[in-house]
């Protein structure tokens, strides 16, 4: 069984919402999850994903920017990561917008502020919808 971490940061509890869908559909596949909010990890620096298969790690963009509790998990795990299977989602009200044009220039923009903050290569980040609170 495939045991999957999932590793978020949340400023509205939308990005958590979404973490906590993804987490329920991987287990419905069979998936062993483990979700966690970044702000409650005590000790990056201490905290082991060798026993995971795969990481999942999850943000909201506000203001250019993701959530600095994540950079930070991201910065101290950065060399465990790059051996695993790592997917990025991000959480932002511009993958809402109806025009079309607009929303894949505002997707672009968001990605390119996201790779800028982390610190490590990722695939391909995927922009989910936020709410407006």
């Amino acid at each position: 069984m495939a045991r999957t971490l999932i590793v978020y940061a949340s400023r509205e509890g939308q990005t958590g919402k979404i973490a906590g869908t993804i987490a329920r559909e991987l287990e419905s596949s069979g998936a062993e999850v483990f979700l966690l909010n970044a702000a409650d990890i005590k000790s990056f620096e201490t905290f082991g994903i060798n026993g995971f298969d795969k990481v999942v790690l999850g943000a909201s963009l506000h203001a250019g920017y993701i959530e600095k509790e994540l950079v930070r998990f991201i910065d101290a795990c950065k060399t465990a990561l790059q051996q695993k299977p790592c997917w990025f989602f991000l959480v932002l009200m511009a993958a809402a917008t109806p025009d079309i044009a607009k929303r894949e220039k505002d997707l672009q923009a968001a990605e390119s502020m996201v790779r800028k903050q982390v610190p490590m290569a990722l695939g391909p980040i995927e922009m989910i919808a936020g709410a407006l609170m």
